[in-house]
């Protein structure tokens, strides 16, 4: 076998086996954002303006939150459980 049938072939077969190897979110099938298409926040300041930005933001599909931050721990309490209910969390 030359060198370049080999090479050929090889390409062939790693490409057939590419979508079984990779999961189908990170190739952005499904209706699925791309994580690297994704944009992650960060919500400092969740009363009542800031909370209701964060509820627009977690209704984006290609955008999500991962911190929030307050000075008023009921603010703080409320837009984490808000966070954890939409990306079904436990913390």
């Amino acid at each position: 076998m030359k060198r370049r049938d080999f090479l050929k072939s090889s390409v062939a077969a790693a490409a057939f086996a590419a979508p079984a190897i990779i999961p189908a979110r990170l190739l952005g099938r499904n209706d699925q954002v791309l994580p690297s298409n994704k944009i992650t926040m960060a919500c400092i300041g969740v009363g009542w303006q800031g909370t209701g930005n964060m509820e627009n933001f977690l209704r984006e599909s290609d955008c999500q939150v991962v911190v929030v931050c307050d000075l008023d721990e009921k603010h703080l309490e409320d837009a984490r459980r808000i966070v954890n209910s939409t990306y079904h969390n436990n913390d």
